[in-house]
């Protein structure tokens, strides 16, 4: 009797395990274009700033253009004590009062400064950055407080989507500012430059902030994010790699580090440190969408870890996570292939089958009934493969159809189909084999059958004889 093979192949396999690094690793570049452009700690305006908070100076001497009326002090009090119970409106309106009184050029930057800070706090950016930038325009503060008003506008064009304008102002805040810059800086250019897709640039100076930042062992997770995400972005993937493993020590739990970092290891193709990556997410309760499941079950048939693939699959399954298609019930069913656990790949298979738009999937559920030996639900599956049609080889399935109907003592029919599966190319060899082991059987059959009537009709004589 001609062998029934099993059909699965390599190609199918991989098909689904290398998944594994083009769908990962794009959702991770994808991600690293992404940038937030409200700036840090801008709810500070006018109080304190990155500068004047990182780098220490002398406290200058009070010029006497450096202070304020009593009466409008009294009045800045006020206006203080409703920004501190957050009464927006209110401190604004006091504020435009203020602007009608007749002021010293120091007494209107403050009053603008505020303004800004009131107007940020509403989040209208627009008049916020009007607002300093009429405080800066007046030239009354001291030479660091003008460079913390540049820096905050610098900041604020970036929240205006004026990508331009911010990148000359903070260029321009850190030729003057000198060796007092701050990686807070290097950071706001970076994600300004990333804003014109001058990646380069953006890296350039993500690097410095990061270097200046390690120097003053500022561990702030949003610039080390900054910074592995042009790192991705630029294929720099080894730098993006030593990076993220520093940052899932620094800040372990964070789900999309880790997808980046087993990324890397895929596009480095060191794909199965990339699996091991997976593994780590999965036993750290990360997995939450049915994408997440899909994956661990295509790597572990790449890396035949079949029955591991399976269990995780069907426990994605009866959590409601996995997307109940034809392609994932497809993808359970071969892992309990492969795992040989045939009776377990009959019910996914199944439910395939019923979903996909063409018969394959119905082949592959007679290729298991096959397997665990049930020839009548193999033959209604094969039949229902050929019914639906859309198949990838036709002639293999007539094949099944007549291996299951002739284990189902069905050999005249059985003989029909391997004559259709004889008319295709790729099966007509096996084919032929089918036909001539059945004819073969058949004829000894025959001859049995004729040599036993001849035997019985020569007894019959025989016992004829010596009834005489």
């Amino acid at each position: 009797m001609p062998i029934l093979r099993h059909r699965l192949t390599e190609n199918k396999k991989t098909a689904f395990a290398r998944r594994l690094v083009t769908g990962g690793a794009a959702l991770a570049v994808v991600a690293a274009l992404q940038v937030t452009t409200l700036p840090e700690g801008f709810g500070d305006l006018g109080v304190s700033s990155a500068y004047a908070q990182e780098k220490k100076r002398e406290k200058p001497q009070t010029r006497q253009s450096d202070t304020v009326s009593k009466k409008v002090g009294e009045k800045l009090v006020e206006v203080q004590e409703l920004m501190e119970q957050e009464q927006w409106s209110a401190a604004l309106a006091e504020l435009q009062k203020l602007t009608r009184s007749s002021l010293t050029p120091y007494e209107q930057a403050v009053i603008y400064q505020m303004m800004g800070q009131v107007y940020g706090a509403m989040e209208d950016y627009q008049s916020a950055l009007n607002s300093l930038e009429k405080a800066r325009s007046l030239n009354a503060f001291p030479p660091e407080r003008q460079l913390d008003l540049q820096f905050y506008i610098g900041q604020l064009y970036m929240v205006v989507e004026r990508y331009d304008d911010a990148i000359r102002t903070l260029e321009n805040w850190l030729r003057e500012a000198g060796d007092a810059s701050t990686p807070s800086v290097y950071f706001v250019l970076a994600q300004a430059y990333m804003m014109k897709e001058n990646y380069a640039s953006a890296l350039r100076n993500a690097e410095k902030g990061m270097q200046l930042a390690r120097e003053l062992d500022d561990k702030r997770k949003p610039w080390w994010t900054i910074v592995a995400n042009l790192y991705l972005q630029q294929q720099r993937y080894k730098d993006a790699q030593v990076l993220l493993r520093e940052m899932v020590a620094l800040w372990p739990g964070i789900k999309a580090q880790w997808n980046q970092l087993g990324a890397t290891y895929s596009l480095l193709e060191q794909d199965e440190t990339a699996y091991y990556i997976l593994m780590m997410m999965y036993h750290q309760n990360m997995f939450s969408k049915s994408s997440e499941y899909e994956r661990m079950g295509q790597a572990s048939l790449y890396f035949e870890f079949p029955y591991r693939g399976a269990r995780l699959l069907k426990e994605g399954f009866d959590k409601g996570i996995v997307e109940k298609d034809a392609d994932n019930y497809e993808l359970l069913a071969i892992t309990y292939q492969e795992s040989r656990e045939w009776k377990k790949a009959i019910p996914p298979l199944t439910e395939a089958a019923k979903l996909s738009t063409d018969g394959d999937l119905y082949m592959q559920l007679c290729q298991s009934y096959l397997f665990d030996r049930k020839y009548g639900s193999a033959e209604s599956a094969c039949a229902s493969a050929l019914n639906k049609g859309g198949l990838s080889d036709t002639g293999n399935a007539w094949m099944l159809l007549g291996t299951a109907r002739y284990n189902n003592d069905k050999r005249d029919t059985a003989l029909e189909a391997f004559e259709k599966a004889a008319k295709f190319e790729k099966t007509a060899r096996n084919a032929n084999q089918w036909i001539k082991f059945i004819k073969n059987e058949k004829a000894q059959e025959e001859a049995r059958k004729q040599l036993d009537e001849e035997l019985k009709k020569r007894e019959e004589e025989e016992a004829a004889k010596y009834r005489r």
